[in-house]
């Protein structure tokens, strides 16, 4: 028993490492220079509004609202990919949130240039579908899952059952085992190979340097994969199966 009541505090308290808040403190000032920000969106002073608000998210990444704040301001100022960057910020901070998505495609809808999607139509739906969730609501399910699965299967141990609790032991070891899908393309999609949004026109090149040959002219607002950073350059690939080497200056990960 008391195994399994360090093990029950020790789950609480990773649930509550790995969930960071990200709401502003007013007793640092950070809701006066929110206040100041806004009064200078609505007076049309876009670079001094921008200006605050990149203080702003630099001291609480995990806002949404001052992330989506700040694709309003580098629309208004027609920088249309950064505008774009920062509304994928803002999605993933708050994926279900209407504004966000709607902010979202309207700017897309203004790219000239598109890429076709070629991955797989399963692969694509399941992404979609997993992005409707953020990271914390994701890795916060599974560990309530697991909380919920590890005390079934000390229940079922303490009490010694025959086949039937073997048999639900190893179906809940299977749910387990499913449960991890959805955080392991969290993982893999943030974490581990995030998107990156083109900032300004620029040349995809074969290889990380500008004497290398250029392999096609990209677009602003054009999203895509980052796969390896080397120096000051990113290796990326698009949805349609191109990829080559670009300035990391050119880009904005998401």
């Amino acid at each position: 028993m008391k195994r399994s009541k360090r093990w029950v505090l020790s789950t609480m308290i990773l649930l509550a490492v790995c969930l960071p808040a990200g709401r502003l403190r007013a007793n640092d000032g950070s809701e006066d220079l929110f206040k100041q920000a806004c009064d200078f969106y609505k007076e049309g002073k876009f670079k001094e509004s921008g200006g605050i608000y990149e203080k702003l998210f630099a001291e609480y990444p995990r806002s949404w609202q001052v992330a989506f704040d700040l694709g309003n301001v580098y629309f208004r100022l027609k920088q249309k990919g950064k505008a774009i960057a920062f509304y994928e910020k803002a999605r993933k901070l708050k994926p279900r949130k209407k504004e966000i998505r709607e902010n979202l495609a309207y700017v897309r809808s203004l790219i000239e240039y598109k890429i076709e999607d070629k991955r797989n139509w399963y692969l694509a739906q399941w992404l979609k579908f997993t992005g409707r969730f953020s990271w914390n609501e994701t890795l916060g399910a599974f560990l309530l899952l697991y909380f919920f699965w590890m005390s079934l299967s000390l229940l079922i141990a303490v009490r010694r059952g025959g086949r039937r609790m073997t048999a639900l032991r190893k179906w809940i070891f299977i749910f387990c085992l499913f449960s991890l899908l959805p955080l392991a393309t969290k993982y893999f999609k943030e974490k581990l190979y995030r998107d990156a949004v083109v900032i300004s026109e620029t040349d995809l090149r074969y290889g990380p340097s500008k004497k290398d040959k250029v392999a096609l002219k990209l677009s602003e607002g054009l999203t895509a994969q980052v796969r390896k950073i080397r120096g000051d350059w990113c290796l990326i690939s698009f949805f349609n199966g191109e990829s080559g080497w670009c300035e990391k200056k050119d880009l904005e990960v998401v």
